[in-house]
């Protein structure tokens, strides 16, 4: 039963990381290409990268608690 608990938090992370991946390509990327407004004094193209790069953070630190809790 564990096993089958973790085989599905491995696809899961692996889904969330590639959905990640899909917002920083083309042509889904082309939704924040702009350079107005600034965020923080940042152009708005910077910021939607920083925020998916903290969004993954987020999920990975969910993920690897969420994975140790099934492995105790």
């Amino acid at each position: 039963m564990n096993i089958i608990k973790n085989i599905s938090i491995k696809t899961g992370y692996v889904i969330f990381t590639c959905f990640i991946l899909l917002m920083l390509i083309f042509p889904i990327f082309y939704l924040g290409n702009y350079a107005e407004p600034l965020i923080l004094g940042m152009p708005f193209i910077m910021a939607w990268v920083l925020f998916w790069i903290v969004v993954e953070f987020l999920g990975l630190v969910f993920f690897v608690k969420f994975d140790k809790d099934i492995e105790d």
